[in-house]
């Protein structure tokens, strides 16, 4: 069986070498008895890993493993349960051996999507998913908007045409559930996928940023090749 023991923590999800989609299909592909030794063995590996990490290291770790997890996310063709299993015992694992010590990620993208239904899939339909299994709330206004539209009956075809009347309260919700986020000491992913280029302040968030504990991952740029992140630390991280 393979050794799943990686020379680095941030190899199981490495981006530029589709670490994610391999090992989650090699995963699948093994018969059911070796598939469940291999997750055990990912977990046990991943707790290794962490456990040696100092938390200024663990909190690097944080916001690479999110960044390449959301890359990752934004080119793949395929998604399904193969992704999300792996992600569990391994991204998870991560998390919440992090959330256990306190390092918490506040992981913040503001991007471009095309407002069709192509182009809001990932967003809409995609993450929540993807972020649900390794361990990070996931907050979007416009899919939180999507939410109040399903409840109040609206077709499903108008998502687009109502947008506009839904999206302030969509902000709202999303505000909210980072403020308790922050009360309950928890990472989060908060997207926001809107069609225009005017920045997005994150003013719920970012008044956070710089306590104990907490690492801020700022994405304005797309997730493509030599994009960047803004990264502000804890005001006592050395």
């Amino acid at each position: 069986m393979k050794d799943w023991f990686l020379p680095k923590i941030t190899d199981y999800w490495d981006w530029t070498r589709d670490s994610l989609e391999k090992l989650s299909l090699e995963i699948m592909m093994a018969s059911p008895e070796v598939r469940a030794a291999s997750l055990s063995s990912i977990r046990e590996a991943i707790t290794e890993h962490v456990r040696v990490l100092p938390d200024r290291t663990l909190l690097d770790v944080l916001w690479i493993v999110a960044d390449d997890v959301f890359k990752a996310g934004n080119r793949s063709s395929v998604a399904g349960g193969a992704f999300e299993i792996y992600l569990e015992a391994s991204a998870g694992t991560l998390f919440a051996l992090a959330e256990q010590r306190k390092c918490i990620l506040h992981y913040l993208v503001d991007n471009i999507y095309e407002q069709t239904e192509f182009g809001m899939h990932r967003p809409l339909q995609l993450y929540e998913k993807w972020f649900r299994s390794v361990g990070l709330v996931y907050i979007c206004p416009q899919a939180l908007a999507l939410s109040l539209m399903n409840h109040d009956k609206q077709a499903p075809d108008e998502y687009f045409a109502l947008l506009p009347k839904y999206i302030e309260e969509g902000i709202q919700m999303a505000c909210a559930i980072a403020e308790k986020c922050h009360a309950e000491v928890r990472h989060y992913l908060f997207l926001n996928a809107d069609s225009t280029g005017e920045p997005f302040p994150f003013e719920c968030c970012l008044k956070v940023s710089g306590s104990t504990g907490i690492v801020t991952a700022l994405r304005n740029e797309a997730p493509v090749v030599g994009s960047k992140v803004k990264i502000i630390y804890p005001q006592n991280h050395e």
